[in-house]
């Protein structure tokens, strides 16, 4: 019995289920973060903390900008118009690079690791 709990069989049962509960969710979110990293290979390198926060970032694609040194090599900032459409790469040192082709993060319908794939691919043919 851990440190601290109380000795009464209902606490113990309580702390046993609340503990299995919580197992399960991190189990899940483990196999969440798995599919992710498998689907966008340049998440393999974050952490789980750090993919969570980018993850988490759907609604508003502006927010992904502080991750994104992590996820590329070259890339310190992306430039958005006021239709939060992607259209320039920058990098650390301010060189910038215009977009042939408009990336649109909504249309990736909150999968963060679409319109940063799409990203992957524009840098790959710059």
């Amino acid at each position: 019995m851990p440190q601290g709990l109380s000795r009464s069989p209902r606490c113990w049962i309580s702390w046993r289920r609340q503990n299995r509960f919580w197992m399960t969710f991190r189990k899940a979110l483990n196999d969440y973060l798995v599919k992710k990293r498998l689907f966008f290979s340049r998440f393999l390198s974050q952490c789980s903390n750090d993919l969570s926060g980018i993850l988490s970032e759907t609604k508003d694609p502006l927010h992904v900008q502080p991750h994104l040194k992590k996820c590329f090599e070259g890339i310190a900032k992306l430039t958005f118009n006021h239709e939060k459409e992607i259209t320039h790469m920058e990098s650390a040192e301010n060189e910038k690079v215009e977009l042939v082709l408009r990336i649109i993060p909504a249309s990736a319908k909150g999968l963060v690791e679409q319109w940063l794939h799409e990203c992957a691919t524009l840098k790959k043919a710059k």
